[in-house]
């Protein structure tokens, strides 16, 4: 047989093949190919196309694109307002505007009466809360000379960002509140436990606070002359930044606190406090009876 004529053959055999619709089984053809993978949030899996029915449709179409998953998950408990940071002048005047003589007097009224007859956890309700909203917008309270009074409650996701005027917090728990940018009254009581609370940039002359404070963060924060209760703890904290001179700490215990940038003068004591973790530079502070232990890391609190 001569090789012409048995080449004639085999296309014959292939094309015969073909039209009775039988695929042949070259290890180089596309059905030995492995099925398609599909990122997803929980793992990695098969497409449908490959799980549902192996086989069927063409193997040799493109593979649908993977899905990209976000950047970042958001691990907050709440959905917190817009910042007051990047907002307009405008947008902060209207902000400010809401708090009406009558708004105040109100929000003062659902403090006392919240504090003497409900127990926490508390909410708060303005005139222009939202139901579904997961926090309580006081966002640019006027609070005036006489200030509000947070007495015997359990407050949490609250937005008082830039509040200006008289704070008085005592006996109460609050868990992620915000505080930033708040211009506060000489001698405010931030006294309680204080847990994920936000007190960056604000300006608290004065101020007395404890005596548990964990997850906090007093960023470049004002705290001239500031007062911890004796016997305070202080667990994550951030006072980068902050403005110290004058503080004073009592037999206060620092758990993995932070205090690059922090500023102190001579005027600034810390009599018999402990720093676990990192303590910071003294410079031209007072420090008698401090004492520096290692340990190991608390996880802050989520969000």
């Amino acid at each position: 047989m001569s090789l012409a004529f048995s080449f004639a053959l085999i296309r014959f055999a292939l094309s015969h093949t073909r039209a009775k619709g039988v695929t042949t089984s070259s290890p180089f053809s596309f059905d030995s190919a492995p099925p398609c993978l599909t990122r997803t949030a929980s793992g990695t899996r098969r497409c449908e196309q490959d799980s549902e029915d192996e086989g069927e449709g063409d193997p040799r179409l493109p593979e649908a694109p993977t899905p990209r998953l976000p950047d970042t998950l958001c691990s907050a408990p709440w959905a917190r307002p817009a910042t007051l940071e990047g907002m307009s002048a405008a947008e902060r005047k209207t902000l400010r505007e809401r708090w009406t003589s009558a708004e105040l007097s109100s929000l003062r009224t659902q403090l006392s009466r919240l504090s003497s007859v409900v127990p926490g956890p508390h909410r708060l309700t303005p005139s222009w809360h939202d139901a579904s909203a997961g926090a309580t917008d006081l966002r640019e309270l006027q609070a005036g000379s006489l200030g509000i009074a947070i007495a015997h409650l359990e407050l949490s996701n609250v937005d008082a960002s830039g509040l200006v005027g008289g704070l008085s917090i005592s006996n109460s728990t609050l868990t992620h509140c915000h505080f930033d940018g708040a211009k506060l009254t000489a001698h405010t009581r931030l006294e309680g436990s204080l847990r994920a609370c936000a007190f960056t940039g604000a300006s608290i002359p004065q101020a007395s606070i404890g005596p548990e404070v964990s997850d906090c963060t007093f960023r470049d924060a004002k705290l001239r002359r500031l007062r911890a209760v004796p016997g305070t703890v202080f667990s994550n904290c951030a006072f980068d930044g902050a403005e110290l001179s004058g503080a004073e700490f009592t037999n206060t215990r620092f758990i993995d606190c932070s205090f690059t940038g922090a500023k102190f003068n001579a005027a600034t004591t810390f009599r018999g406090c402990t720093f676990v973790g990192e303590a910071p530079k003294f410079g031209k502070a007072t420090e008698n009876g401090t004492t520096i232990e290692s340990g190991t890391r608390i996880e802050p609190l989520a969000g």
